[in-house]
């Protein structure tokens, strides 16, 4: 099994609790290897003292698996915590005649304990934990890659760096973003809510609104050049009184002429909106 590297790394220690209980366990001895299998047997025979004190040994080393996985939805806090649950099941399930080092089959159950915290409690839709960990190593390789590009990465540079198919991470990375309400506000010092920002599909676009009504009051415009009776003929044939457009026949009937008649008055009233509009330089008629 190979060896375990505790990181060294920056903890934001803004809560007063989480900045108390880290000194705390600071100062707590660790134990040997020899004591840990003495202890591993007291607690077989259900000695909860030798219990608390092979976790509690080995709390600071919770802490550094903890800081791998910020930024992912959980507070540091809360990481510890689930850490700790995974701690505790180790210690209770360790077999000292293996022949390893507790802190080498803890690790494995303290991992597992916060990866399945992650894929239950901070989105709505629950990931596989394989998932979650692939999230977390995308947002590590690209936090260092921008460090180092001064920019932020690519996909395809994140791929490179991780060996891994590019649809993996596309999928990885879209499912990896916390999932809010669109009820929340866009900033802390707003009230501005984030569905008020989305569009609505069933309204109609400003701009196109805009370019109906002009073309409504150029094609109006265009029909007042002509006589009545033409101007009911065009606008009955393409419905442009806003009901359905009518054919020639139903005109036919309606105005006592031959369908013919009326095919040829509209044709003649097109001709003459399309030489107006050429006139005035339309181009949709």
């Amino acid at each position: 099994m190979r060896s375990i590297h505790i990181d060294h790394s920056i903890t934001n220690r803004s809560e007063l609790s989480l900045q108390r209980y880290l000194y705390d366990i600071s100062k707590l001895e660790l134990i040997k290897a020899d004591e840990e299998v003495v202890l591993a047997r007291k607690i077989k025979e259900g000695d909860d003292a030798a219990l608390a004190k092979l976790v509690r040994s080995n709390l600071r080393f919770v802490v550094s698996c903890a800081k791998k996985y910020q930024h992912l939805g959980l507070p540091l806090a809360d990481l510890i915590n689930e850490g700790n649950i995974g701690l505790i099941k180790a210690a209770r399930l360790f077999d000292e005649t293996k022949g390893f080092k507790f802190i080498s089959y803890a690790v494995w159950w303290i991992r597992q304990s916060i990866m399945m915290a992650l894929s239950l409690d901070v989105r709505m839709i629950r990931l596989p934990q394989n998932m979650v960990k692939m999230t977390a190593e995308i947002r590590k390789t690209s936090e260092k890659l921008e460090q180092v590009l001064e920019r932020v990465p690519t996909q395809q540079e994140i791929c490179e760096q991780l060996y891994v198919p590019s649809e993996s991470i596309a999928m990885d990375y879209a499912f990896g973003r916390t999932v809010v309400s669109l009820d929340s506000t866009v900033r802390e010092d707003s009230d501005m809510q984030l569905w008020s920002a989305l569009e609505d599909k069933n309204s109609i676009a400003t701009d196109e609104l805009v370019n109906t009504e002009s073309l409504d009051m150029d094609i109006k415009r265009l029909l007042s050049t002509l006589n009545q009776r033409d101007q009911r003929i065009l606008i009955d044939f393409f419905g442009f009184s806003g009901n359905m457009p009518k054919s020639l026949d139903d005109i036919a009937i309606e105005m006592k002429l031959s369908r013919e008649r009326i095919r040829q008055l509209k044709e003649a009233a097109l001709q003459r909106l399309r030489n107006k509009a050429g006139e005035r330089r339309y181009s949709y008629v």
